[in-house]
């Protein structure tokens, strides 16, 4: 089938590992790779509750991000420093939404439970679902290591065959293949 090696992954800097990993390594390649992060349950407590990160964010620095006449970004890569979390654009107005526990409200803008299950992973695998290689970082402060080991879980129950790695090391994958 077309998806027959399709192997969905956590974290933007683990995908262009798995991607490299995949062309080189297997045969034949997988004809795709997808990432599920950064939220793969909206549900988790994680995502309604504010965090205080180590300095704190003003409405004003990010408001131009979060306004209805904002433009549209699909995909941007991450704006932080991750040693220190300091974040910037678009990542720092994420990271507001995060801070006053405004995840759900701003990202899905509604409370309906048959809406919110369309953002939570586990609610979506099925038996056609392809194998999958969950990779997530054990140190990870943004995304909880349990929505991975809830999704692991959902597609053993499908009877998907799935792999899930946990990575504890301090370094994203993704900046050492770009260096090398």
């Amino acid at each position: 089938t077309p998806c027959e090696h399709s192997f969905p992954t956590r974290r933007s800097s683990d995908l262009g590992a798995l991607c490299l990993i995949a062309g080189y390594q297997l045969s034949p390649p997988p004809l795709a790779v997808l990432a599920w992060y950064p939220v793969s349950n909206i549900l988790h407590p994680t995502y309604a509750a504010p965090v205080t990160f180590p300095y704190h964010i003003d409405y004003s620095e990010v408001s131009s991000f979060l306004s209805p006449t904002a433009p549209t970004v699909s995909s941007a890569p991450a704006e932080v420093d991750f040693a220190t979390m300091v974040a910037t654009g678009r990542t720092r107005a994420c990271f507001w939404t995060i801070q006053e526990g405004r995840v759900v409200e701003l990202a899905v803008g509604s409370d309906d439970p048959a809406i919110l299950n369309k953002f939570v992973a586990k609610e979506l695998v099925g038996a056609s679902t392809p194998p999958t290689v969950i990779i997530h970082g054990t140190n990870d402060l943004m995304v909880p290591i349990e929505t991975s080991i809830e999704l692991e879980g959902a597609l053993k129950t499908k009877g998907v065959p799935v792999l899930l790695i946990k990575r504890s090391e301090e370094r994203r994958v993704g900046k050492e293949c770009s260096q090398g």
